[in-house]
């Protein structure tokens, strides 16, 4: 009883400091969002504009903390899942929640093409679109479906790493299949820059530019973006292959926004190097004016995230009666991100101490005593008939 006893003081204890852990966790993100929300001000600040800044950062930003925490922690248990799934081969495993399987009978044309560089709302409008009736494929959640992924690995990210240059290749099956999936639109990288093809590929699609206010505000964004999820990236891409992928991905995807084929032999799981502010602008400036040079205007909506239901509807023809009245979903801001890449990372790590735990606390102890225990009691027996 009294071993029982300790041992569950112990577990609570492993739990109250899991539970400090994580509030230190969001305290320090906390901390780093009212930061951002000081640089905001140029002019020297009163005691009114700090408390102003405090009342506009601190809920909302709180809130935003809690999405990136369970965002993350769902990733990563969900590939935690599917690991152990293959290897038990007790589970099966769908590959999309909301689109499922392949279906050969699925449409084989994508109606609304999202065409904006990552970092301009381009996970909210997947939200927006997927409300709208239009299933999307998001680049965050292209892991899921393994074969898509291993697609656009073997397709065009690798043979562009192999080769050490800036190449787009020909992504035109990677299309088919994941129109076969289900998905009637697609956002973000790499996708969007493919717009050209896809203008030709698809006649009937429309288009939706995502852009920023301005320049540098993408950048300090897309800047925040890669450095946060570089780091899991790194460290899971040595124990699984979905990361791995993602961590080439995230090469490709950086050699080719910083306009740099030496980032290209970097090689996966060290630290990719700094983005190139002047380059990295120039890329999106560029890419934005080709789009709007290259689709015809009728086809294309140049759309910013704060502009709400009213010119997306308008311009995907969805009558005022089937316009959504409730707020527009934002998700995937800077500092849920970098909750989301946090506790990613420290759930992989947790899990990994948890079992350890199971394993040198529960298991083994059992097992030791269970060995033991044969000679215990024919140690007693001796015993006694010592005393006898």
């Amino acid at each position: 009883m009294v071993q029982m006893n300790r041992q569950n003081r112990k577990s609570g204890r492993s739990w109250k400091t899991f539970i400090g852990v994580l509030i230190i966790l969001l305290l320090v993100i906390q901390y780093g969002t009212y930061v951002n929300g000081f640089k905001d001000y140029k002019a020297p600040m009163t005691e009114t504009d700090a408390k102003e800044v405090v009342k506009q950062t601190g809920y909302v930003h709180i809130q935003e903390c809690f999405i990136g925490l369970r965002m993350g922690m769902g990733h990563t248990s969900w590939i935690i899942k599917r690991e152990i799934g293959k290897l038990i081969s007790l589970l099966e495993w769908k590959d999309h929640d909301s689109v499922g399987k392949r279906n050969q009978s699925a449409s084989n044309e994508l109606q609304v093409i999202g065409v904006g560089f990552g970092r301009t709302g381009t996970y909210s409008l997947k939200m927006a679109l997927d409300k709208l009736g239009y299933p999307t494929l998001h680049t965050q959640h292209l892991y899921e479906i393994g074969e898509i992924l291993d697609m656009w690995v073997e397709k065009i990210f690798k043979p562009a790493v192999d080769k050490e240059e800036l190449q787009l290749g020909n992504p035109e099956e990677i299309f088919d299949l994941i129109t076969s999936y289900g998905f009637k639109a697609t956002v973000d990288l790499p996708a969007a820059l493919y717009f050209e093809q896809l203008c030709v590929k698809y006649p009937n699609a429309k288009f939706i530019l995502t852009t920023k206010d301005n320049s540098e505000v993408w950048f300090d964004s897309f800047n925040s973006m890669s450095k946060s999820i570089e780091l899991g990236t790194n460290v899971g891409a040595l124990f699984l292959h979905h990361v791995n992928q993602l961590a080439i991905y995230l090469r490709w995807m950086t050699a080719i926004v910083n306009k740099n084929e030496k980032i290209l032999q970097v090689p996966v799981g060290t630290p990719l190097p700094n983005n190139e502010k002047e380059k990295a602008i120039a890329s999106y400036e560029e890419h934005n004016r080709r789009v709007k040079e290259i689709i015809p205007s009728e086809r294309l909506l140049e759309y910013k995230i704060e502009q709400g239901w009213t010119p997306l509807c308008e311009f995907l023809n969805i009558g005022n009666s089937e316009c959504p009245t409730d707020p527009f979903p934002r998700s995937n801001s800077a500092t849920s991100l970098r909750a989301q890449a946090v506790s990613a990372t420290l759930f992989w790590v947790f899990s990994c101490i948890f079992v350890l735990y199971i394993l040198f606390m529960k298991v083994l102890p059992s097992v030791v005593l269970k060995r033991r225990r044969p000679f215990s009691e024919q140690r007693h027996l001796n015993r006694e008939k010592q005393k006898e």
